[in-house]
Order: structure tokens, then sequence, then C-alpha cells
């Protein structure tokens, strides 16, 4: 653990932040999961709520996408040099 989990550092981080892009953004098996209960919903599933039969209230949902894309966003500048260093690690030679 002393000498490999120093060299994964950037990989696990990597890992972790594009996992957490896709679990955040799963719309099909959260709906499916949730069609026998209203407590409980998903970000994705409660988002589709603005979206009415006849109309969408388009304010209302542009807040509420804003709100779900700030946590991703933080996330992401805080794990940035760990990402950009696992793109990188293997295109120097030496």
């Amino acid at each position: 653990f002393a000498i490999t989990l120093p060299l994964m550092k950037s990989a696990i981080c990597t890992v972790a932040t594009m996992n957490l892009n896709f679990v955040w953004g799963e719309l099909m098996w959260a709906k499916t999961a949730t069609l026998t209960t209203d407590k409980g919903l998903p970000l994705t599933v409660g988002l589709m709520s603005f979206k009415g039969e006849y109309g969408t209230q388009w304010s209302l949902m542009c807040a509420a996408i804003c709100m779900i894309v700030i946590p991703l966003y933080l996330v992401f500048l805080f794990l940035q040099k760990y990402f950009v260093s696992s793109m990188t690690a293997g295109s120097v030679k030496g």
C-alpha cells in the first residue's frame, strides 16, 4: 500500500469522478426503481416533474438543472489536478 497507493491516487480520483458523473445522470434505472414510490426520488426523476403534459416550466427547470450540476462542477474543480495528471501520466517518455 505504501508504494502502489500513491502511484494510483490520480487514477483512482479520475475513476471516482467519472463514475460520479455516470451515476449522477442515470435516469432509466432511477425511473424504473421508483415507479411505486414518491419518497426519496433521485434528482433526475425529480427533474422530470417540471415537464408536464401540456407545457414545461422552463424557468424552474433551468434553476433545478443548475442546482443539480453545481455539485458535479465542484467535485471536478477539487479533483482536477488528479484528473489531468492521470490523463498525461503515460504521455511523457522518461
